[in-house]
C-alpha cells in the first residue's frame, strides 16, 4: 500500500513533535530533580508524609508570616498585655447591624412610607457611630499592620451614600415644615411632629369625605324625578 506524501509529512511531523515533547519533559523533569531532589526529600514518591510541621525548615526556604491583627489579638503571647480583642469584635458586629440590618429596612420603611422609618435609620446612624467609635479606639491602642489599606476609605464611601438619602429625607422634612407654618393658623407640638414626619397628608385623606361615608345625595329616590303639583 503507498501513501500519499502529504500524508508521509503529517505522520512524520506528529512522530517528532512525540519526540520533542518527551525529550523536554526528561529534561524538565532532572532540573526539577536537581534543584529539589536535596533539599524536598518529603515531595518524593513512596516517602511517607510528615505528622508534625518543622517551622525551622520552612523558614529555610520561605519568608516567616508576617504579623497581623489576629497575631495581636490571639495568637501571640508577647502581647498578652495588649491585646484588645473586645473593641475590634465590637466594631464588626455594630457595623454588620447597620449595614445588614438597619440600612435596608431603612430603605424598605422609606420606599413604604412607613411610620418607623425614623427608627430605623437613628439604629443605623446610632450602630455606626458605636462601631467607628469602637474601631479609632482600637486603631490608637495597637499598631498599624497594614500601611495603605483601603479598608477604611471604601467604608467612608459607603457612608457619604448612606449619608446623601439621610439627606434627601431631610430635606424633605423641612419642606413640610415649611409648608406648616405657612398654611396652619395653629402651631402645635402635635402638628410640628406630625409634619416631620410627614404625616400631615394621611391625617388629612383620613377625612369621612376620603373613605366614602359621606356621599352625594340622588335627586330623587329610585332615580326618579318628583313631581311637584300646583
Amino acid at each position: 500500500m503507498r501513501l500519499h506524501p502529504l500524508r508521509w509529512a503529517l505522520a512524520s511531523s506528529l512522530v517528532l513533535a512525540y519526540v520533542a515533547s518527551s525529550a523536554g519533559a526528561s529534561t524538565g523533569s532532572a532540573e526539577l530533580s536537581k534543584r529539589d531532589g536535596d533539599e524536598h526529600d518529603h515531595h518524593q514518591h513512596g516517602v511517607a508524609p510528615l505528622l508534625e510541621l518543622n517551622e525551622t525548615e520552612v523558614t529555610l526556604h520561605h519568608e516567616p508570616t508576617p504579623p497581623s491583627y489576629y497575631t495581636i489579638d490571639w495568637d501571640d503571647p508577647e502581647q498578652a498585655e495588649a491585646r484588645h480583642p473586645a473593641l475590634i469584635i465590637t466594631h464588626a458586629v455594630f457595623m454588620g447591624l447597620a449595614f445588614f440590618l438597619f440600612l435596608p429596612l431603612g430603605i424598605t420603611m422609606r420606599s413604604l412610607k412607613h411610620a418607623w422609618h425614623g427608627v430605623a435609620v437613628f439604629g443605623f446612624y446610632a450602630s455606626v457611630i458605636l462601631a467607628c467609635a469602637a474601631s479609632s479606639v482600637y486603631r490608637k491602642l495597637t499598631p498599624d499592620m497594614y500601611l495603605g489599606e483601603k479598608h477604611s476609605q471604601h467604608g467612608y464611601a459607603v457612608l457619604v451614600v448612606a449619608l446623601a438619602l439621610t439627606l434627601i429625607d431631610t430635606l424633605g422634612a423641612l419642606r413640610r415644615l415649611v409648608t406648616f407654618f405657612c398654611s396652619a393658623k395653629h402651631y402645635t407640638f402635635k402638628g410640628i411632629a406630625q409634619a416631620l414626619l410627614g404625616h400631615e397628608d394621611s391625617v388629612k385623606r383620613s377625612g369621612p369625605e376620603y373613605i366614602g361615608l359621606i356621599t352625594e345625595e340622588p335627586d330623587s329616590f329610585g332615580g326618579e324625578k318628583e313631581s311637584s303639583f300646583v
